[in-house]
């Protein structure tokens, strides 16, 4: 939460941001009637890429390989 409090923080702001955040968490408790933080862990997975990509060294290049 903590990180996501600070990406949306601008020019330092960090109360301003806080308040957004957890204004939000409590819209979402009220329109779904359920644990907002359940919510919002499953929105970062939902976000969050599938496939991961690593640097492979072949002959002389590098090359990104995806990997799950």
């Amino acid at each position: 939460m903590t990180k996501f409090i600070n990406c949306v923080m601008e020019r330092g702001k960090k109360s301003t941001a806080e308040s957004i955040f957890y204004g939000a968490m409590k819209q979402i408790e009220q329109k779904t009637s359920d644990d907002p933080l359940k919510t919002f862990k499953k929105a970062l997975e939902n976000v969050k890429p599938v496939l991961e990509v690593k640097s492979r060294r072949v002959g002389g290049s590098t090359y990104q390989v995806p990997v799950e």
